[in-house]
């Protein structure tokens, strides 16, 4: 019962970061980096913000964008905003929203771990960045939760 109710809570609070991730990147839209990603001056005010860590944020991040409701846009200077997908997100009760956000993280090919780390180029891989990319991640993750 203990664990039930462990378990609900960690739900309940990443969906709510989730959701907070996005309002505040509505108040303070974070540009995005040349190269692609998250400059790391505005993954750590975010986390400052949320009152979370940056691995976190970035972990926050990584799932959103892959679940569709974080993108950048398009133009001279690409921000990253909530899309549109957010909106219809928003308004679902808690346990869609997620659903929609576990299985963004078990399909998806990015690995925010990596987040803050030196690349194969010693460059930092940013969140959001193409250098967090991993196209074996979902097999990975597959395997883990069939052996849990």
């Amino acid at each position: 019962m203990a664990l039930d109710r462990l378990g609900t809570t960690a739900v309940l609070e990443t969906v709510r970061l989730v959701e907070a991730l996005a309002e505040e990147w509505t108040a303070h839209p974070p540009a995005q980096l040349r190269a692609g990603g998250l400059g790391v001056r505005d993954l750590r005010r975010t986390a400052r913000e949320l009152g979370v860590d940056e691995p976190t944020v970035a972990l926050l991040a990584e799932v959103a964008a892959a679940a569709g409701l974080l993108n950048a846009t398009h133009g001279p200077q690409p921000v990253y905003l909530p899309t549109p997908e957010f909106d219809v997100w928003r308004r679902q009760d808690p346990a869609p929203r997620w659903a929609e956000l576990a299985g963004a993280w078990l399909e998806m090919t990015r690995q925010p771990s990596l987040v803050s780390q030196r690349s194969d180029r010693d460059r930092v891989i940013t969140a959001l960045s193409p250098d967090a990319e991993r196209g074996t991640m979902p097999a990975l993750r597959a395997r883990v939760l069939d052996l849990l």
